[in-house]
């Protein structure tokens, strides 16, 4: 399906109320040193961080910090900074699971959604298809030092796999149940990424189970541009193997060699000419597509309903696009942000004031 996009002007503004410096005082710096699995983690609320997660690689050079003195809205901010390629991502992510939030499951059900990697599926900061748009606020700050070699995924909604679903050698999809999965498949096999791997053998057996792709919407820095990726995959379980990407000079829609993913890059905009050491507020709307069900077993992904992808930038509308938009999961994305895949050169990145709620008309 042809997407269509509207493109509208980035419009440069005075300085927010709220403008900033991104001037590093270590005095006024906290780190956050603790991350987290949230597929498999249970959190107190009492480490949580503005509702948020910490998630994904430690150390020096691979960190996060509250900021107690670049505020947003006189509030602390978050600087997340990488020095290289060199490990995957530093993020807070708005999906987690409580105590709560797993109270009325057994003792058994939760070493089962464990061993899953699903527990997640319990978690709170999911948001819902079914027609529904989710309104995405936060502030992001450009540092001085962001240039034409700077790279890396600043936000991003992360798609939610069943886990559950498993692809045989012989093409069959069969979706089991959480207590058949365990007792069924995780008896003869556990799973490198989407790879099945025999216990008694460890070598890969041609099993495949559902552990997600890449982002259905991300904004990006790379080739000294900001942007917007959108990406649909169609596939039940996704296949690694049939990859697309596009660069930020082409605007796509571009389909992978099997035709089961989807890219687009409706909005770019040069770094160069966007406002540094400065906050700018991001509103985003987002109506995720449902996936009708289809043939499972021959693995083909059936037709599903338009989405849209709205961008505000400081009240400012930059992108208005209509596609299908998201994963075949039966659960939507959820939301993080802070650095992924940084370049080689490193990336720094303020961030900070991140709110999510369902649009009501």
């Amino acid at each position: 399906m042809i997407k269509k996009t509207l493109l509208l002007p980035f419009l440069l503004y005075p300085p927010a109320p709220y403008a900033a410096t991104s001037t590093v005082n270590k005095d006024n710096l906290v780190e956050i040193k603790q991350r987290y699995n949230i597929q498999t983690g249970i959190r107190a609320g009492d480490q949580l961080i503005d509702n948020m997660l910490p998630v994904g690689s430690q150390g020096e050079g691979y960190q996060i910090y509250k900021d107690l003195h670049n505020l947003y809205k006189g509030k602390p901010s978050y600087r997340f900074t990488m020095q290289d390629n060199q490990k995957t991502r530093v993020e807070l992510s708005a999906l987690f699971v409580t105590d709560k939030d797993i109270a009325a499951l057994s003792p058994k059900q939760v070493e089962e959604l464990i061993n899953a990697k699903s527990l997640y599926h319990y978690g709170q900061g999911k948001s819902t298809r079914n027609g529904d748009t989710w309104v995405y606020k936060y502030g992001l700050l450009l540092p001085k030092e962001t240039n034409s070699q700077s790279q890396g995924i600043i936000s991003q909604w992360h798609g939610i796999p069943d886990r559950t679903s498993v692809l045989s050698p012989d093409g069959k999809i069969t979706n089991y149940s959480l207590s058949e999965f365990n007792s069924s498949i995780l008896t003869k096999m556990y799973f490198k990424k989407d790879k099945g791997i025999d216990i008694g053998t460890g070598k890969a057996n041609g099993y495949f189970v559902d552990q997600g792709g890449y982002p259905p919407v991300a904004l990006k820095i790379a080739d000294g541009y900001l942007y917007v990726s959108i990406r649909s995959d169609s596939k039940r379980i996704s296949d690694k193997t049939d990859r697309v990407n596009l660069k930020p000079a082409d605007s796509g829609p571009k389909q992978s060699r099997k035709q089961s993913k989807t890219v687009s890059i409706p909005y770019t905009f040069p770094l160069a000419e966007i406002p540094k050491e400065q906050w700018l507020d991001l509103k985003w709307e987002i109506t995720w597509s449902e996936f009708y069900p289809g043939n499972e077993n021959n693995h083909k992904g059936e037709k599903a309903t338009e989405g849209t992808v709205k961008l505000w930038i400081d009240n400012k509308q930059v992108l208005n696009w209509q596609g299908i938009v998201g994963n075949n999961d039966y659960y939507p994305p959820y939301f993080k942000y802070g650095i992924y895949k940084a370049g080689e050169h490193g990336l720094t990145i303020q961030l900070a004031g991140f709110e999510q709620y369902k649009l009501t008309r």
